[in-house]
Parts: C-alpha cells; sequence; structure tokens
C-alpha cells in the first residue's frame, strides 16, 4: 500500500513528531511511506497540485488547534478527484468536534495515534478491526498507549533547525483547561532515549524540544537524563524542556546548574500567583508553596527561562494577572509570556463553560472573549499590552526599559504604551526603526536619547532615529546627553561594543 503522510504545521521550522511515528509503523510493516510537510502559510490549491496525492492508497493528516478546518477543506477537495483512496485523520482537534470529522474521513483515529493506525495499516478493508478508530455510525473511545518504544523518526529531523522529542507522555496533573489533564504518565524506556539523543547530537541538531508536558515529573529519571546530555555536549545542541514548578528538589537544581551555558533552556507554566484562581481549575500546584525555590532555580540556571500566565481562568481579574505578572518578575526570569485562556472542546473546563461565565470563539483558536471577572474591553487591553511586550522586548531596549522601570513595574509601563500607542500600526509587521520611531514620538527627550543608545548597540551603520551627527569617527562611538542616570548639559561618549552589543561608558566628556 502507499501512505501518504500530510503535516501541515505552523511554521516550516516546526516538524511533525506524530506523523514522524506513524510513518516509521508505515515501513516497517512494509509498505511505501511518503512524508509531506507544508505550513498554514501555504493555498491549500498549491499543496493539492504539490503532494500528487492521487497517487496514493492511503492518505492521513493530523489536525491541531491551528489547522483543523484547513485539513478538513484539503481532505474534501481530495476525495473530489480521489475518491477511492482511504483518507484518515487523528490529532487533539478531532476529539472536540468528532462529528465534524467523522463526515469527512473515512476513520478518525481517537487519541494516541500508533496502535490505531497500525490496525488500520493491518486491515484497511475491515473497519470493524480498526482499534480506537471513529467512523460513521461508530464513536470509538480514546486510546492511551502503555508504552512509548516507536521508532524515532530521525530520518525527518535531518537538516532542522528544530526538533521535537518525547521522553514520556502523558500528565499527572487535572488543570481542567488542557487536552492532557490526568492522562498518567507512560515513559519512554531510558535505553532508547539515550540512543536517541546521541543521534540527535551527532547530527548537530541546533534545538531539541522535549514535549513533555513536566519533563521533571520523575526526577531521577529526568537527572539521569540531563546528566547524559552534559557528558555527551559538544557545544552544538541546546535543549529545551518544560518544568512543573513545584518539583525542583536541590539534587535538580544542582544538576542543572552545572550545565554549560545555554545547553538547556526551561519553560515553566505559573498560570498564576493566585492559588484560588488555581484551584478553581483544578490545578493543585500552588504558587506560595514553590516561589521560593523557583526564584533559587532562576538565580543558578545556567540558561533562559521562560514563565507563563494565562489569562482568562476562572476568578481571574485585570488587577489579578497585573499582581501575577509583576510578583514573577520580582523572581529575575529572562521573558514571562503573558498568555490567554483557550477553551479546548473536550476540556473539563469546556464543559463548565456557562457555570464560569466564560464566552470563548466557536472557532480555533477558542480563545476567551469575556468571562465573570474579565470584561471584553480589559481583555483587548491585556492582548495590546501582550503586543507592546512583543513589540519592546527588555533585552532589545535594554537602556530604555532600564529607565523606564526606575520607579514602576514594567506590566505599568506596557501599559501606558498600549494606551498611547497608534492604532492603525498595532497589526502591521514594523522594523526596529520604526518601533523606536514611535516610542520616541510618544516619550520624552530623555527617552528618546536612551533609544538611540540602544539601537547604536544594536546596528553597525551610520543611521541615527533621532539625532544626526553622535557617531564618532568610524562608527566605534556614539555622544549622549543621557549619562546613564539623568540628562547632563554636557555630553558623553560611549563605546560600542558590536561583538557583545554593549555599550562602555568612557571617561571623557565631550
Amino acid at each position: 500500500m502507499k501512505i501518504l503522510l500530510i503535516a501541515i504545521n505552523s511554521r516550516y521550522v516546526h516538524p511533525n513528531l506524530a506523523l514522524g511515528y506513524l510513518y516509521e509503523i508505515g515501513k516497517k510493516r512494509g509498505h511505501k511511506v511518503d512524508l509531506k510537510e507544508y505550513t498554514i502559510n501555504m493555498q491549500p490549491r498549491d499543496i493539492l497540485l504539490d503532494s500528487d496525492f492521487e497517487d496514493y492508497d492511503l492518505v492521513a493528516f493530523s489536525a491541531y488547534i491551528w489547522n483543523g478546518d484547513y485539513v478538513k477543506k484539503l481532505a474534501t477537495e481530495m476525495k473530489l478527484i480521489k475518491p477511492d483512496a482511504l483518507y484518515i485523520c487523528g490529532g487533539p482537534e478531532v476529539l472536540g468536534n468528532i462529528a465534524d470529522y467523522v463526515a469527512i474521513f473515512h476513520g478518525v483515529i481517537m487519541g494516541e495515534g500508533e496502535s490505531p493506525f497500525t490496525s488500520i495499516l493491518d486491515n484497511p478493508g475491515d473497519r470493524t478491526r480498526w482499534k480506537n478508530v471513529s467512523y460513521k455510525g461508530l464513536i470509538a473511545g480514546i486510546n492511551k498507549e502503555e508504552s512509548i518504544d516507536f521508532s524515532y523518526p530521525h530520518e525527518q529531523t535531518l537538516g532542522r533547525k528544530i526538533v521535537y522529542y518525547e521522553a514520556q507522555r502523558g500528565c499527572p496533573f487535572s488543570c481542567s483547561y488542557c487536552m492532557s489533564g490526568d492522562t498518567g504518565v507512560r515513559y519512554r524506556p531510558l535505553d532508547l532515549v539515550k540512543q536517541d539523543l546521541l543521534t540527535l547530537i551527532d547530527n548537530e541538531i541546533p534545538l531539541v524540544k522535549f514535549v513533555d508536558r513536566s519533563f521533571n515529573i520523575h526526577i531521577e529519571k529526568a537527572i539521569e537524563i540531563v546528566e547524559f546530555i552534559k557528558i555527551l555536549d559538544r557545544g552544538k545542541t541546546s535543549f529545551h524542556m518544560e518544568l512543573s514548578p513545584s518539583i525542583l528538589p536541590q539534587k535538580f537544581i544542582d544538576s542543572l546548574a552545572s550545565a554549560r551555558e545555554g545547553l538547556f533552556q526551561v519553560e515553566i507554566g505559573i498560570q498564576s500567583t493566585d492559588d484560588s484562581v488555581n484551584k478553581k481549575v483544578y490545578r493543585r500546584i500552588f504558587y506560595d508553596d514553590f516561589k521560593d525555590n523557583l526564584k533559587s532555580f532562576i538565580e543558578v540556571f545556567p540558561g533562559h527561562v521562560h514563565l507563563d500566565l494565562i489569562s482568562g481562568l476562572p476568578g481571574s481579574t485585570f488587577e489579578n494577572i497585573r499582581t501575577s505578572y509583576i510578583e514573577l518578575e520580582k523572581l529575575g526570569s529572562d521573558y514571562i509570556q503573558l498568555g490567554f485562556l483557550k477553551l479546548m472542546p473536550g476540556t473539563r473546563l469546556y464543559e463548565e463553560r456557562k457555570k464560569r461565565k466564560i464566552l470563548a470563539s466557536s472557532f480555533a483558536p477558542y480563545e476567551v472573549l469575556e468571562t465573570g471577572d474579565l470584561s471584553f474591553s480589559e481583555l483587548k487591553l491585556l492582548k495590546t499590552i501582550e503586543k507592546m511586550m512583543d513589540l519592546y522586548p527588555r533585552e532589545e531596549i535594554p537602556m530604555t526599559m532600564a529607565y523606564l522601570t526606575r520607579d514602576r513595574a514594567s506590566f505599568d509601563v506596557y501599559w501606558r504604551l498600549a494606551e498611547k500607542f497608534p492604532k492603525d500600526k498595532l497589526n502591521t509587521s514594523l522594523s526596529l526603526e520604526t518601533r523606536l520611531e514611535i516610542l520616541g514620538k510618544i516619550s520624552n527627550e530623555l527617552v528618546r536619547e536612551t533609544l538611540e543608545l540602544d539601537y547604536a548597540r544594536k546596528r553597525r551603520n551610520r543611521r541615527f532615529i533621532f539625532f544626526s551627527g553622535r557617531k564618532g569617527p568610524g562608527g566605534d562611538y556614539i555622544d549622549s546627553y543621557y549619562d546613564g542616570e539623568e540628562l547632563r548639559l554636557e555630553m558623553t561618549r560611549y563605546r560600542i561594543d558590536y561583538e557583545n552589543q554593549v555599550l562602555v561608558r568612557e571617561d571623557i566628556s565631550v
């Protein structure tokens, strides 16, 4: 049988791990299998023309929050052209909208796909022998693999900048907004994990992202993997992992603290620092219990630390979200993401939406529109504040942000910017120069001085944003009336260290 697996990714750099597993299963069973990856930014007609789907006996898709409607439209058109092929779909998006998918596909995989896909390959003409696969007239149960010892698709990772890897599957927590809540954790055999990681390091993949919901849920396994990576490290590959903030024992902190700078980067979901909010979504991970330990972890961790908040959770007000952001900023992480609740069909919170007074979009990504605690206008403001955080990250304008946040929290700085930023520019693509020009126009003279210095640190050319003629001979110096504390009558000279992107204040005055 000729099998075509089609991935519609959010971006080309984001490969599809699930279809990679199915690719390996199909090959092992002696089938001719092709995995073709596209992006959501392409036109469906271009994929129809490029994929050669009409040459295959089975065509399979994986549906996610960003591509569900796209997949359904594409499959519908393919069936018109080649109706005698077998069309299969799986992925997390199908579970909340199963009726839409069984109306289009011959088989809809429920839950984890490896065993169901195998049953389809073994019995393509007999649906009664398919395992956990829904179709017209039958809604099957949800599959959960007991073992995740499937062959990793190394062939699909060659030449990639980013690849995904799972050392475990499932989640022990019961957060009501998550599709993975309370699914139980199953671990990939450690010997396979080590073999796979060795291959990825040998192939010099720049970034390997563990998709494990909580990499550190089994602390001994987590430490063994970390130590193995440290031994293999050749300075070419970095590893990203999501951590539970409530499981950071000292031995795990010590293991990561001794790693090469940048070998690991971590993302930690906090969601809210208000424990009453966490309780409403059955999240038994409480901020007061772990905040001191998390701060200690951040202080010694030799890499990027990303903390997540979710706006729109039941019980979460605008002031509550602001307080959560300010609290997390005190911990000293590199980045705080102000995210927004997605009310996913099929989750417990979706079933409780009326009780919790949550209104959300009826189409993907199902983002919250209003709650009993947060008005639509407040959500709009928070979305604009989030946009300001993306347009003006601290690492891009460090001198300016250092000045602006002397007497106020950075959340309040971004809030002020959200109120003053021109609306007609909010949803357009803006260069660094344009972003700084806009900020300069809505700010005072001192801020324009710091912005000019931040721009000089980032750019080697002779262009100025606000003040022409400030750079010294050869472009290696810049003069400013800002001395690091305030505006002065005399200029201060700064040497531009382009390699490290810093400014070094000279002792002389001009």
